[in-house]
């Protein structure tokens, strides 16, 4: 496969079955099912490998099998959508905000006169802004009848926030955040008049030529095109008991509020065209206007240089930026991210200088 997917002088829609080698990987390694694949950057974003093994639903017996329709979870990868989205308003000029606003300046009347308030943007989706991992006992805002719209529970998550001290000086250290990507989600809903979902589907995806359906909707909804029997996999607990999404709703996944730190679901045809545009935009040569190079260079940079998550790894802009000797170009640069709800997991790497971007699932 790694031959395959590093060459340079593949014809499009050349796509290696890659089944093989993931039936032997779950062999060594205690999981249901496995899917993997390599997106080319060309404007038809194609694959240049592409398989799946196992199991759909533990012990049933039944294939996982993964196709263009297929939805699945991908968890905090949602991140670099939710700054690419944002990236994508202030560029159409849906705000004049910039990355170096402060969130006083974004959100008037919440953010000032609280600890956070000179935090910009950059810290913002960078984990800078001295947020905790989560608020505690988050689930009191996934209240439909206290708060009717997921709108209203992320603002509530966010002033929340606001209302309590940093867990460190704004600025000065890495903390892993997803209160922060629910904020940057609550400014999305604020500066562009619609909810972070809407938002998504109309300024990113729709210019990538997908529909995304009902997303939002858990049990999902199928994918636009989708045979009416296409049944997606389930996650697995840590003993692989499978979580049946009809019986178990929200214990299946994260909290619909959690959308813009963890949250979208597949299909393979969209998180394809999204790797794809990520590596066009990088390389100056994507056609769909959505971002300039300069401003996709910049989400594919650390944050802040001077304060590495871990030595040699850094992050930006939703994504862990570091270099791999195999991954060519500039200094062999790789943007990643991993994400998971614990009942799934889901790997990226995007190398821009091969033109390339790795992508690994397992539903357990």
């Amino acid at each position: 496969a790694s031959v395959q997917c590093f060459s340079n002088n593949i014809s499009i829609g050349d796509s290696r079955d890659v089944s093989g080698d993931l039936r032997e990987l779950l062999q060594q390694y205690e999981a249901v099912g496995l899917a993997a694949y390599g997106v080319k950057g060309d404007k038809e974003g194609s694959m240049c490998a592409f398989g799946s093994a196992g199991e759909r639903i533990h012990g049933s017996g039944e294939a996982l099998v993964i196709d263009e329709f297929s939805r699945y979870h991908i968890g905090s990868n949602t991140k670099s959508m939710t700054a690419t989205l944002f990236a994508i308003l202030m560029e159409k000029k849906v705000t004049n905000a910039t990355w170096s606003s402060r969130l006083s300046d974004v959100l008037p009347g919440e953010a000032e006169n609280t600890p956070f308030e000179n935090v910009t943007m950059r810290q913002l989706v960078g984990h800078l802004a001295g947020f905790p991992h989560d608020s505690d006992d988050y689930l009191r805002f996934n209240d439909s009848k206290k708060y009717k719209t997921l709108q209203e529970q992320r603002k509530a998550a966010a002033l929340d926030a606001f209302s309590n001290p940093p867990i460190n000086k704004p600025g000065t250290t890495f903390n892993y955040s997803n209160i922060g990507f629910i904020i940057a989600g609550h400014i999305v809903e604020v500066v562009s008049g619609m909810s972070w979902e809407e938002a998504l589907a109309k300024y990113l995806y729709e210019p990538l030529g997908i529909d995304l359906g009902g997303f939002t909707e858990y049990p999902y909804t199928n994918f636009t095109g989708a045979p009416d029997d296409k049944i997606d996999p389930f996650g697995h607990f840590e003993d692989l008991t499978p979580c049946d999404p009809s019986t178990n709703r929200f214990r299946c996944d994260n909290v619909p509020y959690y959308g813009p730190c963890g949250t979208f679901s597949g299909p393979t045809a969209a998180l394809q065209a999204y790797y794809s545009f990520h590596l066009r935009c990088h390389n100056g040569v994507d056609t769909t206007g959505l971002l300039s190079q300069k401003s996709c260079i910049e989400l594919h940079s650390p944050a802040d240089k001077s304060i590495p998550e871990d030595p040699g790894y850094w992050y930006g802009f939703g994504w862990g930026i570091t270099h791999r000797s195999w991954a060519g170009g500039d200094e062999g640069l790789v943007f990643t991210h991993a994400g998971s709800n614990g009942l799934n997991y889901h790997n990226v790497w995007v190398a821009p200088g091969i033109n390339r971007a790795f992508v690994s699932y397992t539903n357990s």
